[in-house]
């Protein structure tokens, strides 16, 4: 993992700083640990997959893995998403395992055991940004839109969203109140909610990615609009897992008025405002 930064975040030490008031260090460093083992798996099938990894930023909700990942294939996206929770999953069926042999062992490996479950079945939920939910875009984008299968993953995230806070409440009123089903629940909320219009379409438009991927080959496409679309409307058909070739017809008879390369339209995109017509550009 040479050349990866760790990055500590302020809530990180409050927790720990809690956990020890309360004399819960040893299941946080276990809980810590698997998270680790998470976003490692991670970085090791980025790194494999040929992308540029920064750093690892751990805070109390968890830890993050940053890094170049725009030009990130659907193929590839699925790889990295499902290689965190595989690797918690292996480490809880090696323990368990172990068990076996050396009974002993389950006091104390029985949180890590539990941390790594965990970890694995919350991040296969199909909720965006876990890694369910990054699976769940990356193989909807690839029979649509990203902006469309990113939407779809919200909805569903803020539908989960609401079905675990209605448990969280219905335990709540039968007195065993499940407080960190209620943090999860609001988290998972506002996750979904996080990204705006306006960013899912700038994700879109950032196209100079396609030249890291030109080594691995890239699929080019060609769209076809009137003359009374708008740069905006072009964009939103775009997604950065591909090339396009923009034909601009008349909206009468479909004569073909303007042919523009990937690499002109993104000239347009940057010297342009987003609204307007195409037939402004001819």
């Amino acid at each position: 993992m040479a050349g990866l930064k760790f990055r500590i975040l302020k809530s990180f030490w409050l927790l720990l700083a809690f956990s020890l008031f309360i004399r819960q260090a040893y299941i946080f460093g276990l809980y810590t640990l698997s998270v680790l083992i998470h976003e490692s798996a991670h970085y090791f099938v980025a790194k494999k997959c040929g992308y540029k990894c920064n750093c690892i930023a751990v805070s109390a909700f968890g830890a993050v893995l940053y890094g170049e990942f725009d030009s990130v294939d659907n193929r590839d996206g699925v790889k990295i998403a499902l290689a965190g929770p595989a690797a918690n999953a292996v480490c809880a069926l090696v323990f368990v395992a172990l068990w076996w042999m050396f009974p002993a062992l389950y006091v104390f490996s029985q949180p890590f055991v539990a941390a790594n479950v965990s970890l694995c079945l919350i991040n296969l939920l199909p909720a965006y940004p876990l890694d369910g939910g990054r699976v769940f875009v990356s193989l909807l984008s690839a029979k649509t839109d990203y902006a469309k299968a990113l939407k779809v993953s919200k909805i569903l995230s803020v539908a989960l969203s609401g079905a675990l806070f209605f448990v969280f409440l219905c335990m709540c009123f039968a007195g065993v109140p499940n407080f960190s089903l209620g943090l999860f629940a609001v988290f998972v909320l506002s996750a979904g909610l996080s990204e705006t219009k306006g960013e899912i379409f700038s994700k879109q438009i950032v196209f100079e990615v396609y030249k890291k991927r030109l080594d691995r080959g890239v699929e080019k496409k060609t769209l076809v609009f009137s003359e009374e679309a708008t740069l905006k409307s072009v964009g939103k058909r775009m997604s950065h897992h591909f090339v396009y070739r923009i034909e601009v017809v008349e909206a009468k008879d479909g004569e073909v008025k303007k042919v523009f390369s990937h690499a002109q339209f993104l000239n347009l995109l940057s010297s342009h405002a987003l609204d307007t017509p195409l037939k402004e550009l001819l």
